[in-house]
């Protein structure tokens, strides 16, 4: 993908303001095409102070508790987990009702 997208050739475009090349010579020198790097160095103590803010997710789609809850819910109601974005939908409309009825 990254090679395909970097090697084709963007074409001209009746806007003044769309550059047209190839992206990887556009990306590397800006200057062909009467543009600027925009690139901003990043300091390593930069980069560990976001991986410490941020919440990475993993294996679960959300809060570890409301996730098990949600499993409980499956259980009783005696749903699968959905395969497709219909059945996503449809199972989500069910725990959401659920949900609020038992609060």
């Amino acid at each position: 993908m990254v090679i395909e997208w970097t090697s084709h050739t963007i074409r001209p475009s009746k806007h003044q303001n769309c550059p047209s090349g190839r992206p990887m010579v556009m990306y590397r020198i800006p200057d062909m095409y009467d543009s600027r790097s925009y690139l901003n160095p990043v300091l390593p103590n930069q980069i560990a102070v976001c991986r410490e803010e941020c919440t990475f997710r993993d294996e679960k789609p959300c809060d570890a508790k409301f996730f098990e809850l949600c499993m409980i819910y499956l259980e009783e109601l005696n749903k699968q987990l959905p395969d497709n974005r219909d059945d996503a939908v449809a199972l989500y409309l069910t725990l959401r009702t659920e949900l609020i009825n038992d609060l």
